[in-house]
Protein backbone atom coordinates (compact mmCIF):
# COMPACT_ATOMS: atom_id res chain seq x y z
CA UNK A 1 0.00 0.00 0.00
CA UNK A 2 1.61 3.25 -1.15
CA UNK A 3 2.15 6.33 1.59
CA UNK A 4 -0.29 9.32 1.75
CA UNK A 5 -1.62 11.83 4.35
CA UNK A 6 -3.17 10.93 7.93
CA UNK A 7 -6.85 10.70 7.14
CA UNK A 8 -7.52 12.66 10.26
CA UNK A 9 -8.10 16.13 8.73
CA UNK A 10 -6.26 18.10 11.26
CA UNK A 11 -2.98 15.38 10.95
CA UNK A 12 -0.43 15.95 8.02
CA UNK A 13 1.78 13.43 8.86
CA UNK A 14 2.55 10.27 6.46
CA UNK A 15 0.21 7.16 7.28
CA UNK A 16 1.49 3.98 8.85
CA UNK A 17 2.28 1.05 6.22
CA UNK A 18 -1.05 -0.78 5.75
CA UNK A 19 -3.21 1.99 7.83
CA UNK A 20 -5.22 5.43 6.65
CA UNK A 21 -4.17 6.74 9.93
CA UNK A 22 -0.70 7.96 11.06
CA UNK A 23 -1.43 6.59 14.26
CA UNK A 24 -3.97 5.23 16.91
CA UNK A 25 -4.76 8.65 18.37
CA UNK A 26 -5.29 10.03 14.95
CA UNK A 27 -7.65 7.12 14.41
CA UNK A 28 -9.73 7.62 17.62
CA UNK A 29 -9.68 11.72 16.77
CA UNK A 30 -11.52 11.16 13.49
CA UNK A 31 -14.10 9.01 15.21
CA UNK A 32 -14.88 10.84 18.05
CA UNK A 33 -15.08 13.75 15.37
CA UNK A 34 -17.18 11.66 13.05
CA UNK A 35 -19.49 10.61 15.91
CA UNK A 36 -20.35 14.48 17.33
CA UNK A 37 -20.90 15.38 13.46
CA UNK A 38 -23.70 12.23 13.16
CA UNK A 39 -25.35 13.55 16.22
CA UNK A 40 -25.39 17.13 15.84
CA UNK A 41 -28.73 18.77 16.55
CA UNK A 42 -30.51 19.48 13.57
CA UNK A 43 -32.97 21.85 13.06
CA UNK A 44 -35.83 19.36 11.53
CA UNK A 45 -38.17 22.35 10.55
CA UNK A 46 -36.00 24.02 8.20
CA UNK A 47 -33.68 20.95 7.05
CA UNK A 48 -36.58 19.48 4.39
CA UNK A 49 -36.47 23.40 3.14
CA UNK A 50 -32.60 24.06 2.86
CA UNK A 51 -32.05 20.41 1.10
CA UNK A 52 -34.63 21.96 -1.41
CA UNK A 53 -33.23 25.29 -1.54
CA UNK A 54 -36.23 27.07 0.41
CA UNK A 55 -36.10 29.32 3.36
CA UNK A 56 -38.81 27.72 6.10
CA UNK A 57 -41.25 30.27 5.07
CA UNK A 58 -41.62 29.18 1.86
CA UNK A 59 -41.40 25.18 2.24
CA UNK A 60 -44.97 25.91 4.89
CA UNK A 61 -46.33 27.41 2.04
CA UNK A 62 -45.83 25.31 -0.53
CA UNK A 63 -46.97 22.01 1.87
CA UNK A 64 -49.94 24.19 2.53
CA UNK A 65 -50.91 24.77 -1.24
CA UNK A 66 -50.54 20.77 -1.50
CA UNK A 67 -53.00 20.35 1.28
CA UNK A 68 -55.49 22.56 0.14
CA UNK A 69 -55.51 21.26 -3.75
CA UNK A 70 -55.39 18.08 -2.95
CA UNK A 71 -58.53 16.10 -4.24
CA UNK A 72 -60.36 14.73 -1.38
CA UNK A 73 -61.49 10.87 -1.52
CA UNK A 74 -64.78 10.16 -2.64
CA UNK A 75 -67.46 9.59 -0.28
CA UNK A 76 -68.68 6.10 1.08
CA UNK A 77 -71.91 5.17 -1.45
CA UNK A 78 -75.49 5.81 -0.42
CA UNK A 79 -76.44 2.55 -0.92
CA UNK A 80 -73.22 1.15 1.49
CA UNK A 81 -74.44 3.68 4.04
CA UNK A 82 -78.00 2.49 3.75
CA UNK A 83 -79.86 0.30 6.72
CA UNK A 84 -82.85 -0.57 4.50
CA UNK A 85 -82.46 -3.67 2.05
CA UNK A 86 -84.51 -2.05 -0.36
CA UNK A 87 -82.32 1.06 -0.08
CA UNK A 88 -79.24 -1.20 -0.84
CA UNK A 89 -79.42 -1.68 -4.86
CA UNK A 90 -78.75 -5.36 -4.39
CA UNK A 91 -80.25 -6.14 -7.74
CA UNK A 92 -78.35 -8.32 -9.85
CA UNK A 93 -79.09 -11.63 -9.87
CA UNK A 94 -76.55 -14.18 -8.51
CA UNK A 95 -76.80 -18.13 -8.72
CA UNK A 96 -75.23 -20.71 -6.17
CA UNK A 97 -72.50 -22.98 -7.20
CA UNK A 98 -71.75 -25.86 -4.54
CA UNK A 99 -69.33 -28.77 -4.76
CA UNK A 100 -69.93 -32.32 -4.09
CA UNK A 101 -67.38 -34.78 -4.60
CA UNK A 102 -65.47 -37.42 -2.43
CA UNK A 103 -68.41 -39.25 -0.39
CA UNK A 104 -67.33 -42.45 -1.15
CA UNK A 105 -70.30 -43.99 -0.03
CA UNK A 106 -70.13 -47.77 1.10
CA UNK A 107 -66.23 -46.64 2.72
CA UNK A 108 -65.41 -46.99 5.95
CA UNK A 109 -62.45 -45.51 8.11
CA UNK A 110 -62.15 -47.51 11.46
CA UNK A 111 -60.82 -45.29 14.16
CA UNK A 112 -59.42 -48.21 16.30
CA UNK A 113 -57.01 -48.55 13.22
CA UNK A 114 -56.27 -44.85 12.62
CA UNK A 115 -55.33 -44.64 16.34
CA UNK A 116 -58.60 -42.34 16.82
CA UNK A 117 -58.08 -40.05 14.48
CA UNK A 118 -61.30 -39.42 11.73
CA UNK A 119 -64.25 -42.77 11.43
CA UNK A 120 -66.35 -42.79 8.84
CA UNK A 121 -69.22 -45.50 7.69
CA UNK A 122 -72.31 -46.00 6.16
CA UNK A 123 -74.18 -43.89 8.98
CA UNK A 124 -71.95 -40.92 9.13
CA UNK A 125 -71.75 -40.43 5.52
CA UNK A 126 -75.27 -40.54 5.25
CA UNK A 127 -75.67 -38.11 8.21
CA UNK A 128 -72.99 -35.56 6.80
CA UNK A 129 -75.00 -35.75 3.37
CA UNK A 130 -78.26 -34.08 5.07
CA UNK A 131 -75.41 -31.62 6.64
CA UNK A 132 -74.34 -30.71 3.10
CA UNK A 133 -78.11 -30.49 2.17
CA UNK A 134 -78.39 -27.95 4.80
CA UNK A 135 -75.82 -26.14 4.59
CA UNK A 136 -76.34 -25.56 0.87
CA UNK A 137 -79.94 -24.58 1.72
CA UNK A 138 -78.70 -22.40 4.53
CA UNK A 139 -76.59 -19.87 2.57
CA UNK A 140 -78.20 -19.69 0.26
CA UNK A 141 -81.06 -18.62 2.60
CA UNK A 142 -78.77 -16.08 3.99
CA UNK A 143 -78.55 -14.26 0.44
CA UNK A 144 -81.84 -14.64 -0.99
CA UNK A 145 -82.83 -12.32 2.66
CA UNK A 146 -81.04 -9.94 0.28
CA UNK A 147 -81.02 -10.52 -3.21
CA UNK A 148 -81.93 -12.98 -5.63
CA UNK A 149 -80.32 -16.40 -6.25
CA UNK A 150 -82.85 -18.69 -8.62
CA UNK A 151 -80.34 -21.24 -9.63
CA UNK A 152 -78.33 -23.73 -7.66
CA UNK A 153 -75.33 -25.51 -9.84
CA UNK A 154 -73.86 -28.74 -8.66
CA UNK A 155 -70.49 -29.89 -9.31
CA UNK A 156 -70.16 -33.17 -9.09
CA UNK A 157 -66.80 -34.16 -8.81
CA UNK A 158 -66.70 -37.66 -8.86
CA UNK A 159 -65.76 -39.96 -6.19
CA UNK A 160 -69.04 -40.96 -5.13
CA UNK A 161 -68.70 -44.39 -4.04
CA UNK A 162 -66.05 -46.24 -2.49
CA UNK A 163 -65.37 -48.36 -5.33
CA UNK A 164 -65.17 -52.25 -6.60
CA UNK A 165 -62.84 -53.57 -3.63
CA UNK A 166 -59.83 -54.16 -6.18
CA UNK A 167 -58.00 -50.80 -6.58
CA UNK A 168 -55.74 -51.44 -3.91
CA UNK A 169 -54.84 -54.89 -2.04
CA UNK A 170 -56.79 -54.11 1.30
CA UNK A 171 -59.28 -51.80 -0.24
CA UNK A 172 -62.00 -54.13 0.39
CA UNK A 173 -61.20 -54.79 4.03
CA UNK A 174 -62.24 -50.98 4.38
CA UNK A 175 -65.47 -51.36 2.79
CA UNK A 176 -68.93 -51.68 4.28
CA UNK A 177 -70.94 -52.15 1.56
CA UNK A 178 -69.98 -54.46 -1.75
CA UNK A 179 -70.57 -51.90 -5.62
CA UNK A 180 -74.31 -53.32 -6.11
CA UNK A 181 -75.39 -51.60 -2.79
CA UNK A 182 -73.01 -48.85 -3.02
CA UNK A 183 -74.83 -48.00 -5.93
CA UNK A 184 -78.25 -48.99 -4.59
CA UNK A 185 -78.32 -46.85 -1.65
CA UNK A 186 -76.04 -43.80 -3.36
CA UNK A 187 -78.70 -43.36 -6.17
CA UNK A 188 -82.02 -43.52 -3.27
CA UNK A 189 -80.49 -40.95 -1.01
CA UNK A 190 -78.54 -38.78 -3.57
CA UNK A 191 -82.37 -38.08 -5.59
CA UNK A 192 -83.89 -37.38 -2.39
CA UNK A 193 -81.67 -34.90 -1.63
CA UNK A 194 -81.47 -33.02 -5.11
CA UNK A 195 -85.14 -32.77 -4.66
CA UNK A 196 -85.52 -31.49 -1.49
CA UNK A 197 -82.90 -29.00 -2.23
CA UNK A 198 -85.89 -27.35 -5.14
CA UNK A 199 -87.29 -26.12 -2.57
CA UNK A 200 -85.25 -22.84 -2.91
CA UNK A 201 -84.36 -22.85 -6.52
CA UNK A 202 -86.05 -22.30 -9.47
CA UNK A 203 -83.56 -24.62 -11.71
CA UNK A 204 -80.92 -26.54 -10.78
CA UNK A 205 -78.16 -27.55 -12.68
CA UNK A 206 -75.47 -30.73 -12.02
CA UNK A 207 -72.40 -31.04 -14.16
CA UNK A 208 -71.01 -34.68 -13.42
CA UNK A 209 -67.31 -35.48 -14.02
CA UNK A 210 -66.22 -39.37 -12.75
CA UNK A 211 -63.91 -40.11 -10.00
CA UNK A 212 -60.99 -42.84 -10.28
CA UNK A 213 -62.81 -45.13 -7.61
CA UNK A 214 -65.71 -45.59 -10.16
CA UNK A 215 -63.90 -47.16 -12.32
CA UNK A 216 -64.40 -51.11 -13.26
CA UNK A 217 -61.12 -52.32 -13.34
CA UNK A 218 -59.06 -53.32 -10.38
CA UNK A 219 -55.74 -51.28 -11.94
CA UNK A 220 -56.00 -47.75 -14.01
CA UNK A 221 -54.05 -48.71 -16.59
CA UNK A 222 -56.83 -51.34 -17.35
CA UNK A 223 -59.25 -48.64 -17.38
CA UNK A 224 -61.61 -47.26 -19.73
CA UNK A 225 -62.69 -44.07 -18.88
CA UNK A 226 -66.66 -44.42 -19.65
CA UNK A 227 -66.60 -47.77 -17.63
CA UNK A 228 -67.31 -45.97 -14.67
CA UNK A 229 -69.98 -46.88 -12.42
CA UNK A 230 -70.42 -43.20 -10.74
CA UNK A 231 -71.61 -42.31 -14.82
CA UNK A 232 -74.70 -44.86 -14.21
CA UNK A 233 -75.85 -44.08 -11.20
CA UNK A 234 -76.11 -40.18 -12.30
CA UNK A 235 -77.83 -41.43 -15.44
CA UNK A 236 -80.06 -43.29 -12.59
CA UNK A 237 -80.59 -40.02 -10.73
CA UNK A 238 -81.37 -37.76 -13.37
CA UNK A 239 -84.51 -40.46 -14.50
CA UNK A 240 -85.34 -40.47 -11.13
CA UNK A 241 -85.27 -36.48 -10.70
CA UNK A 242 -87.22 -36.20 -14.02
CA UNK A 243 -90.01 -38.00 -13.06
CA UNK A 244 -90.13 -36.36 -9.16
CA UNK A 245 -90.04 -32.59 -11.05
CA UNK A 246 -90.35 -32.51 -14.55
CA UNK A 247 -88.64 -29.70 -16.01
CA UNK A 248 -86.69 -28.46 -12.69
CA UNK A 249 -83.63 -30.40 -13.28
CA UNK A 250 -80.52 -30.63 -16.06
CA UNK A 251 -78.19 -33.02 -15.76
CA UNK A 252 -74.61 -32.83 -17.73
CA UNK A 253 -73.14 -36.31 -17.23
CA UNK A 254 -69.58 -36.46 -18.90
CA UNK A 255 -68.26 -39.26 -20.63
CA UNK A 256 -64.80 -37.40 -20.89
CA UNK A 257 -62.70 -36.99 -17.69
CA UNK A 258 -62.97 -33.21 -17.64
CA UNK A 259 -65.84 -30.29 -18.55
CA UNK A 260 -65.85 -26.56 -19.13
CA UNK A 261 -69.12 -25.22 -17.89
CA UNK A 262 -70.22 -21.54 -18.54
CA UNK A 263 -72.12 -19.90 -15.55
CA UNK A 264 -72.66 -16.28 -15.95
CA UNK A 265 -70.18 -15.78 -18.48
CA UNK A 266 -67.50 -17.27 -16.49
CA UNK A 267 -65.99 -20.81 -17.75
CA UNK A 268 -65.21 -23.97 -15.40
CA UNK A 269 -63.00 -26.55 -15.74
CA UNK A 270 -63.89 -29.16 -13.97
CA UNK A 271 -61.80 -32.69 -13.28
CA UNK A 272 -61.87 -34.89 -10.41
CA UNK A 273 -57.85 -34.21 -9.88
CA UNK A 274 -56.65 -37.77 -10.30
CA UNK A 275 -53.13 -37.73 -12.17
CA UNK A 276 -52.94 -33.98 -11.09
CA UNK A 277 -50.37 -33.22 -8.14
CA UNK A 278 -51.26 -29.86 -6.08
CA UNK A 279 -47.94 -29.29 -5.14
CA UNK A 280 -45.42 -30.29 -7.34
CA UNK A 281 -43.81 -27.69 -9.38
CA UNK A 282 -44.26 -29.47 -13.37
CA UNK A 283 -46.98 -32.12 -13.14
CA UNK A 284 -48.57 -29.65 -10.34
CA UNK A 285 -52.13 -28.06 -10.50
CA UNK A 286 -51.25 -24.68 -11.61
CA UNK A 287 -49.49 -26.44 -14.84
CA UNK A 288 -52.15 -28.28 -15.59
CA UNK A 289 -54.71 -25.23 -15.33
CA UNK A 290 -52.15 -23.21 -17.86
CA UNK A 291 -51.74 -26.01 -20.00
CA UNK A 292 -55.38 -26.75 -20.30
CA UNK A 293 -55.82 -22.78 -21.12
CA UNK A 294 -53.79 -23.62 -24.07
CA UNK A 295 -55.12 -26.69 -24.94
CA UNK A 296 -58.82 -25.40 -24.79
CA UNK A 297 -57.98 -21.65 -26.52
CA UNK A 298 -58.79 -19.58 -23.44
CA UNK A 299 -58.33 -18.35 -20.20
CA UNK A 300 -60.54 -21.14 -18.16
CA UNK A 301 -61.64 -18.62 -15.05
CA UNK A 302 -61.81 -21.32 -12.54
CA UNK A 303 -60.36 -25.07 -11.70
CA UNK A 304 -62.17 -27.20 -9.84
CA UNK A 305 -61.12 -30.59 -8.65
CA UNK A 306 -61.82 -32.87 -5.84
CA UNK A 307 -59.47 -35.96 -5.02
CA UNK A 308 -57.45 -34.99 -2.83
CA UNK A 309 -59.66 -34.18 0.10
CA UNK A 310 -57.97 -30.97 0.65
CA UNK A 311 -59.85 -27.45 1.03
CA UNK A 312 -57.91 -25.10 -1.04
CA UNK A 313 -57.35 -22.04 -3.31
CA UNK A 314 -54.58 -20.71 -5.37
CA UNK A 315 -54.35 -18.45 -7.63
CA UNK A 316 -51.61 -17.61 -9.55
CA UNK A 317 -52.54 -15.77 -13.20
CA UNK A 318 -55.03 -12.98 -14.22
CA UNK A 319 -58.58 -14.34 -14.41
CA UNK A 320 -57.53 -17.46 -13.45
CA UNK A 321 -58.05 -19.33 -10.25
CA UNK A 322 -57.80 -22.86 -9.16
CA UNK A 323 -60.37 -24.55 -6.05
CA UNK A 324 -59.74 -27.90 -4.48
CA UNK A 325 -62.93 -29.35 -3.08
CA UNK A 326 -62.87 -30.89 0.33
CA UNK A 327 -63.91 -34.62 1.40
CA UNK A 328 -66.93 -36.32 3.35
CA UNK A 329 -64.72 -38.63 4.82
CA UNK A 330 -62.31 -37.31 7.00
CA UNK A 331 -58.92 -37.97 7.74
CA UNK A 332 -58.63 -41.63 6.61
CA UNK A 333 -55.61 -44.36 6.96
CA UNK A 334 -53.87 -43.50 3.25
CA UNK A 335 -53.23 -39.85 4.39
CA UNK A 336 -52.53 -40.64 7.98
CA UNK A 337 -49.69 -42.58 6.71
CA UNK A 338 -48.43 -40.44 3.76
CA UNK A 339 -45.06 -38.94 3.94
CA UNK A 340 -46.91 -35.61 4.84
CA UNK A 341 -49.66 -36.66 7.02
CA UNK A 342 -52.42 -34.67 6.67
CA UNK A 343 -56.16 -34.59 8.38
CA UNK A 344 -58.56 -32.65 7.60
CA UNK A 345 -62.09 -31.86 8.87
CA UNK A 346 -64.43 -33.22 6.13
CA UNK A 347 -65.86 -30.14 4.45
CA UNK A 348 -67.75 -29.13 1.07
CA UNK A 349 -67.06 -25.66 -1.42
CA UNK A 350 -69.89 -23.43 -1.84
CA UNK A 351 -69.89 -20.42 -3.59
CA UNK A 352 -71.98 -17.66 -5.45
CA UNK A 353 -70.96 -16.19 -8.62
CA UNK A 354 -72.19 -12.45 -9.99
CA UNK A 355 -72.33 -12.09 -13.63
CA UNK A 356 -69.73 -8.99 -13.48
CA UNK A 357 -67.71 -10.20 -10.22
CA UNK A 358 -67.66 -13.69 -10.95
CA UNK A 359 -67.05 -15.65 -8.06
CA UNK A 360 -68.21 -13.88 -4.51
CA UNK A 361 -69.61 -15.01 -1.37
CA UNK A 362 -67.18 -18.23 -0.43
CA UNK A 363 -68.39 -20.49 2.16
CA UNK A 364 -66.82 -24.15 3.24
CA UNK A 365 -69.45 -26.06 4.63
CA UNK A 366 -68.03 -27.91 7.18
CA UNK A 367 -69.36 -31.91 8.10
CA UNK A 368 -67.92 -32.90 11.40
CA UNK A 369 -66.80 -31.02 14.49
CA UNK A 370 -63.37 -31.22 15.31
CA UNK A 371 -63.81 -33.09 18.30
CA UNK A 372 -66.00 -35.74 16.00
CA UNK A 373 -62.62 -36.50 13.57
CA UNK A 374 -59.92 -36.44 16.83
CA UNK A 375 -60.53 -39.02 19.95
CA UNK A 376 -57.05 -40.17 20.88
CA UNK A 377 -56.76 -41.97 23.74
CA UNK A 378 -53.26 -41.53 25.64
CA UNK A 379 -51.77 -44.42 27.17
CA UNK A 380 -50.50 -43.52 30.97
CA UNK A 381 -48.60 -46.53 33.22
CA UNK A 382 -46.34 -44.46 35.07
CA UNK A 383 -49.43 -43.19 36.90
CA UNK A 384 -50.51 -46.38 38.60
Amino acid sequence: MPRAKCAYTKCSTVTREKSIYCSDNCRKAAARANYKKRNAPVNKSTSAAVEQGMTAEEFEQSANRLLTSRVPLPPVPDKILATQVADMGFDTDQHAVACFSDYHFGGKVDPEVTGGIGGYDVATARYRLTDWRDGVLRFTQMMQTTLPVPVLHILALGDDMEGNGHMYGTQAMEMELSPYFQFLGFVADMTDILVSLQSRFEKIHIYKVFGNHGRMSGSKKDAFDPDNIELMAWQTIAARCELAAPGKFTFDISSAFFQVVDILGYSFYLRHGDGVNLNATYTGVVENKLAMNSIVGQVLNYMVLGHHHTASEREEEIDGDVLSNGCFVGPSLLALKMRRPRANRPSQEMFFVHPEKGITHRHRIHLATTEEVRNITTVKRWSE
